[in-house]
């Protein structure tokens, strides 16, 4: 074992599960002992551009910029009314998951309310410290070291929204979602019906399934021998998302004050119709009043070509016709500055300055 996996290690063996509340002594403290370190992820003080972006639907979806003394607005109108927010993170980079441990503490101060952590990457039954085996881990557990910082700092919930690695194996190598036992399934698939039906009532699915899985599939498997076949690839990829909203739905049940952030791979977030579409169509309580879950999304550092864009600017919308036209997410995030080509069709930016009423008694400008 190298010397940071051990360090990691050593330090997750340390967590604890409590929901996160953080106050601003609290955020002040940390800071003076060093631990806030998702924090250096962002450097919106020198940036030139916001790092914030909501995405406005419309003909073309617009971006609306949030200059830094706006983003806790952001944060908080989106928090407001939701059950859970999905980040969509590039697959095991620090950078991105730097930044979602520095939104989470945020989000916790926007929503004044208690905070929970998922992780995809951790296995349903697993815990952070065994993050080394994790199946999603390909190298260094490192880049997992701010959330465990964040853990440490205030024992919130980390909550597993992953499949196990040999679930995961028997449905790309032995036929699918059908190699799996009813308890498998159970244990991933909240509601069997909706499982089945989301694909016909979801107007976008096929385009999502064209444009994210199959490109998904192509870069990572075309031409690999031994690599699973693509229906097998396509049933464990909306597994995953499934899982995802389930899990999730179960936390978020027995947990209704707090604030649930999950950190999920961007493929599974993005043009909402994986697991922030599956999440939003489960219902908050089977046996009592009708109500679905609300899961705003933001993905983390996109590029052009995260987002399966042609040109050098950011794909806003999914498709063309009107029906299909999901956008890539809620809101983009970024640790810093952003290039100007990838910003397209931008609005005014919101600066957060207190509104200002004017009585028509201002001296008229000559």
């Amino acid at each position: 074992m190298t010397r940071p996996r051990r360090r990691i290690t050593i330090l997750l063996a340390c967590c604890s599960t409590r929901a996160l509340r953080i106050t601003r002594r609290q955020a002040g403290a940390a800071a003076a002992l060093g631990l806030a370190g998702p924090a250096r992820a962002v450097e919106e003080v020198r940036s030139p551009r916001p790092l914030a972006y909501r995405i406005l639907k419309g003909d073309p979806p617009l971006m609306q910029p949030y200059e830094q003394r706006a983003a806790p607005k952001l944060l908080k109108s989106l928090a407001d009314g939701a059950d859970a927010v999905l980040l969509g993170v590039k697959r095991n980079d620090p950078e991105d998951y730097a930044l979602a441990a520095d939104l989470a503490s945020k989000f916790a101060s926007a929503a004044k309310r208690p905070v929970a952590v998922g992780l995809d990457a951790m296995p349903l039954g697993s815990q952070l410290r065994d993050a080394a085996s994790w199946p999603s881990v390909s190298d260094s557990v490192d880049f997992l070291q701010p959330i465990a910082d964040l853990q440490q700092r205030t024992r919130c919930d980390l909550v597993p929204l992953g499949v196990q690695a040999e679930v995961m194996g028997a449905v790309q190598r032995s036929g699918g979602i059908a190699a799996l036992s009813e308890q498998q399934r159970n244990a991933y698939v909240d509601d069997v019906g909706a499982f089945v039906r989301y694909p016909k009532q979801t107007a976008a699915f096929d385009v999502w399934a064209e444009r994210v899985v199959a490109r998904t599939y192509k870069k990572r498997y075309e031409g690999l021998e031994g690599a699973p076949k693509y229906e097998d690839y396509f049933a464990s990829s909306i597994l995953y998302d499934e899982a995802v909203a389930s899990l999730a739905a179960r936390y978020c049940r027995a947990h209704p004050s707090t604030l649930l952030v999950c950190v999920v791979s961007d493929d599974h977030v993005k043009f909402g119709c994986s697991a922030q579409g599956r999440f939003q169509r489960l219902e908050k309580n089977p046996d009592g009043d009708a109500g679905f879950f609300r899961a705003p999304s933001i993905l983390l550092n996109p590029s052009a070509e995260s987002t399966g864009s042609l040109s050098r600017s950011l794909r806003l919308a999914l498709a063309v016709d009107p029906a299909k036209a999901r956008t890539c997410s809620d809101c983009v995030w970024f640790s810093r500055s952003p290039p100007p080509s990838l910003l397209t069709h931008m609005m005014n930016p919101v600066d957060g300055a207190a509104f200002k009423i004017d009585l028509g008694l201002s001296m008229p400008t000559v």
